[in-house]
């Protein structure tokens, strides 16, 4: 006997010692069981029945006993009876016992002539169900069952519904208490109790998914549901639900001959028919019923009452017309008269039809049938006048595509056209218009493809539509057109969706080029849907054809596929309800097995170097019902923020994780969703180097802490030596700075004599800039004044004259030309002294501005009478000064708040510096031509005044020091070097600016800026 220990991975064993009364009685073991106290039962072959204490690990026979002698040696099998507390023993040779653990008790059950007893006295097999009844397996004579003491036997008798062999040598029990049991070369037998049936499955070479032997040894049931089945030849496993679905050929045997089973259009009608279109096979009415064929439609050319074409794409029942589509014409069926009336394309009928391919068909709510065809657009049938209305491409607001692929009426009765390359239409009934929406590569939310194959609308009135390639969109918002995508990466099998039916519980059930998919969204998280997929293995079809769906009024789906077609209730699809256990199967660092001990898989810890941060899991979810469909999702607490959808691939990795604590989560869902939630996890420790380590951190803070301490005691006596040296020297240099006190004492009044003489030097430099300015304005207001005065001077004489003239002459005519001389003479006196005049109230309304006070003026007037004065003042000095001045004044410029004496200052003196400039240049350079500009701008918050001269400049190295005190450019004696100082004082003190630009040997330009208020 071997024992295995799952928390240590290794194995005890137990063997025969011949010296030894508490090893076990033989080594030839058949049977275990295990009672309530946790005993451990053990039927041997030669040995008889032993009793394992797990505990003291020593073994009781009980063979030996007076009280169950009778068993004999031979053990073939045991069982634990939990309601009676008892031990059911069978044997090779004496029949059956049970053993009353509680009274030590043995009874016998040995077979005899009564038909109640049991049939053999070699037992292959025990086994106790859920209900307590106890079955027994024998080598020749079936199967027992027991029954209030007698016993009901199961024999083989060549029915079909019988025991398939009479050598049982395993029994278990499904969920839901049918019975398994295996044979001796009749293969797998299914007992149902309820109905008193079974059923037998054998092994068949042709079918490679068939029993592998038809000696079955045993039968072990899973918390899946899945039998594993042990036979001659291998391990067996079996799930009688795995087959969902069941596909049904019209043509049986198509294989062997020309037809096929390849369904283009399928119709449940409202009394329960199937009508169906096979490719180039017509059309097929087949009872749903009975699963049976009714009648064929096929085309007839010599009967015009035939179809009109044996491919038939679409269909759409009307009362007791059931209109067709076909690849010739649009067919009306009469069901009462089984006729068919054909509608085709006519060149010389513009009403007739407009195209003879038909793709899809609809009535809609307000009785209105409405033909799609490929290549010829959208049409409308009007039953009163037989008339076809036509709906094509070309127009504005037209149909995007001519080639219609389906028709849609949703429950706000809007009107839907998909089409093979123009995207998605809706139809607005009141101008016959329509609205396309289309894939458009730069924009995310619209439609994921052209290629529009099917529409449908859920419970919720959510619009869905299937693409050719792009997979599955619904209709998020109508007024922007935008769209949500669901595609192979969001889980489906295939991205051709071929038709959408929706179901009862707003489940989408979808055909692909895949399979089947269920499909349903999560109001919360509508980017993670449902999806539950099926295909061949679950006796599906892997491809279906555009639109070959329909739902029955009772709620069955339909879906047609190039080998048949598939009927189902979504309601009667089982699920596999078994949450599947997830296990870590391996563990890998730098991509080197790493192993998984059991300290390892119990106490769920690995830890790791700093180094071995590179490492990656193996995992398996445990359903064995087509475990390729389990899919899984994992994080590693720490560092994953979330959980990673990984589908059915079971393997992840990890990179440069830094060191610290992780937790691995890994989770599993079965083949049909159905997730283990709680998963399995291991805990992950990655430890730091040593130089990260909280000892090596204190190791370093102790050796950081000696080092200062050590440090400051030494620095401690240092300072202590150095301070006495200190106090002696300070003491001595005491001394000396109190004799140089003495001496500084004397000196700073002598300084401050000497400041005081400064500030008043100062201020008489400033008296004398002023009085300089003063007596350039002064000059050149009496050269202005001086030219009328001697206007007067010089007619008053020239008058007097001439009045002397008018008295001694007699002749009348020289008198009047006198008196109109004197006339002239007395108009000129008047003129030049309203000009002095003039220039008097100049100067007046100067001295009353220049107080300080601001007062709004007029710039471009003060900016004229500057230059007027400035040029007066540099004649009056030099006489044969000449400047081209241009004046560009700001005819638009309104009153500036300004002290007005103090900004002519300014003016006067920026001009004063530009005819000096340039008359400097005048004397070095010949044939040159000085030229002054001034000019006024503004904007909404202040004034600009710009003076440029086209003088020598000024050197940028001096540039910066223009505005500082006393410092000038003109030759000593020339200038105070207070003027540009005085001017940058007075535009500050208007919360102005004032800026210079100079290139040299071309111009120097100043730029004056003062706020308007």
């Amino acid at each position: 006997l071997n024992v295995f220990n799952p928390a240590s991975g290794h194995f005890t064993r137990y063997k025969n010692e011949a010296k030894n009364n508490s090893s076990v009685s033989s080594n030839l073991i058949t049977s275990l069981a295990e009672d309530d106290e946790h005993n451990i039962w053990v039927g041997t072959s030669g040995g008889g029945l032993n009793m394992l204490n797990k505990k003291t690990g020593k073994f009781s026979k009980l063979f030996g006993k007076k009280n169950i002698s009778g068993t004999g040696d031979y053990i073939s099998a045991l069982a634990y009876d939990k309601k009676k507390n008892s031990l059911w023993i069978g044997t090779s040779d004496k029949g059956l016992f049970n053993y009353d653990l509680k009274k030590s008790n043995l009874t016998s059950f040995a077979h005899t002539e009564s038909e109640s007893s049991i049939s053999d006295n070699n037992i292959t097999a025990l086994y106790v169900d859920e209900k307590g009844t106890l079955w027994i397996g024998t080598l020749n004579e079936g199967l027992n069952k027991m029954d209030a003491g007698n016993f009901v036997h199961y024999k083989s008798s060549g029915d079909a519904n019988a025991l398939s062999q009479n050598s049982v040598f395993g029994i278990s029990e499904d969920a839901k208490g049918n019975l398994w049991i295996g044979t001796l070369g009749g293969g797998l037998n299914i007992f149902y109790p309820d109905i008193n049936s079974f059923t037998s499955y054998h092994s068949d070479t042709k079918d490679d998914a068939s029993l592998s032997n038809n000696t079955v040894w045993s039968v072990y049931i899973d918390n899946a549901g899945t039998a594993w089945i042990g036979t001659s030849k291998g391990l067996n496993t079996f799930d009688k639900n795995r087959v969902k679905f069941i596909t049904y050929k019209i043509n049986e045997g198509a294989e062997e001959s020309f037809l096929n089973n390849n369904v283009l259009s399928i119709h449940a009608t409202n009394s329960g028919e199937l009508w169906i279109g096979i490719l180039g096979d017509g059309l097929h009415q087949y009872d749903a019923k009975n699963k049976k064929e009714i009648s064929v439609f096929r085309n007839n050319p010599a009967d015009e009452n035939s179809i009109s074409n044996n491919n038939v794409f679409c269909m759409e029942e009307d009362n007791n017309i059931l209109w067709i589509g076909t690849y010739d014409g649009l067919n009306a069926y009469d069901r009462s008269t089984k006729k068919f009336i054909v509608y085709r394309h006519d060149d010389a009928n513009e009403n007739s039809l407009s195209n003879n391919y038909i793709t899809a068909l609809l009535k809609d709510s307000y009785g209105k049938l409405w033909i799609g065809t490929y290549g010829g657009g959208l049409n409308q049938y009007d039953a009163a006048s037989g008339k076809f209305i036509h709906y094509k491409t070309g127009k504005e607001n037209s149909l995007s595509n001519n080639s219609v692929s389906c028709i849609y009426e949703d429950s706000k009765h809007n009107l839907w056209i998909g089409t093979f390359g123009g995207g998605l239409n809706k139809f607005n009934r009141d101008n016959s218009t329509f609205t396309s929406y289309k894939n458009n590569p730069l924009e995310g939310e619209s439609l994921s493809s052209n290629y529009v194959y099917c529409i449908a609308e859920d419970i919720n009135h959510q619009l869905w539509i299937g693409t050719y390639g792009a997979g599955l969109n619904s209709l998020s918002d109508i007024t922007k057109g935008a769209f949500t995508h669901y595609d192979e990466s969001s889980g489906l099998p295939n991205n051709i969706i071929s038709a959408i039916i929706p179901d009862e519980k707003n489940h989408l059930w979808l055909s692909t080029n895949n399979g089947i998919v269920e499909f349903a969204v999560n109001g919360e998280n509508m980017l993670r849907p449902f999806v539950r997929f099926f295909d061949e293995r679950d006796g599906l079809q892997f491809k279906y054809n555009p639109n070959a769906a329909d739902k029955s009024l009772s709620g069955e789906i339909y879906f047609g596929g190039v080998n048949g077609f598939n009927v189902f209730n979504p309601n009667q699809i089982l699920n596999n309800p078994y949450k599947p256990p997830v296990i870590i199967t391996r563990f890998k660092v730098f991509d080197k097995e790493f192993p998984l001990d059991s300290a390892i898989t119990h106490k769920k810890l690995i830890t790791l170097s700093y180094s071995q941060k590179f490492f990656s899991f193996e995992f398996a979810g445990l359903n064995y019902t087509f475990p390729e469909k389990n899919k899984y999702s994992y994080k590693l607490e720490g560092f994953d923020k979330d959980w990673i959808e990984s589908g059915n691939r079971r393997y992840a990795a990890y990179t440069n994780l830094s060191p610290g604590k992780y937790t691995f989560r890994v989770r599993s869902s079965n083949n049909d969703g159905i997730w283990n939630e709680e998963g399995t996890s291991i805990h992950i420790t990655i430890l730091p180097p040593f130089w990260l380590t909280w000892w090596f951190y204190i190791i370093v803070a102790l050796l950081f802490a000696t080092s200062i301490l050590l440090f400051i005691r030494l620095r401690t006596r240092a300072l202590i030596l150095q301070n006495r040296k200190m106090e002696k020297l300070v003491d001595e240099r005491t001394y000396q700075l109190k004799e140089e006190k003495e001496k500084t004492e004397e000196k700073s009044v002598e300084l401050e004599k000497t400041l005081r003489n400064l500030e008043n030097t100062q201020a008489q430099l400033i008296q004398s800039e002023k009085m300089a300015s003063l007596g350039v304005l002064t000059s050149g207001i009496a050269h202005e004044i001086k030219n009328p005065l001697n206007f007067v001077n010089n007619f008053s004489s020239l008058s007097s004259e001439m009045i002397e003239e008018i008295i001694e002459t007699s002749d009348e005519t020289e008198k009047e030309e006198l008196l109109h001389e004197l006339q002239q003479n007395l108009d000129k006196i008047n003129h030049h002294g309203k000009r002095a005049d003039n220039i008097i109230k100049s100067m007046l309304l100067h001295s009353r501005t220049g107080k300080g006070d601001k007062m709004p003026g007029d710039l471009n007037k003060l900016c004229e009478e500057n230059v007027d004065f400035a040029l007066l003042g540099i004649r009056s000095t030099i006489p044969d000064f000449n400047c081209e001045v241009h004046k560009n004044f700001d005819n638009q410029i309104p009153p500036v708040n300004m002290v007005q004496a103090e900004i002519a200052r300014v003016i006067l003196n920026l001009l004063n510096n530009a005819f000096y400039a340039v008359n400097e240049k005048v004397n070095l350079q010949k044939n040159f031509t000085p030229e002054v500009s001034i000019s006024i701008s503004h904007n909404d918050n202040a004034a600009t005044i710009k003076v440029k001269d086209n003088g020598s400049g000024i050197p940028p190295h001096i540039i910066d020091k223009i505005f500082n005190p006393f410092f000038t450019t003109k030759p000593t004696g020339e200038g105070t070097g207070l003027g540009l100082s005085v001017s940058y004082d007075i535009i500050k003190a208007h919360n102005g600016d004032i800026s210079v630009k100079s290139e040299k040997d071309k111009y120097t330009e100043f730029t004056v800026i003062i706020p308007l208020k």
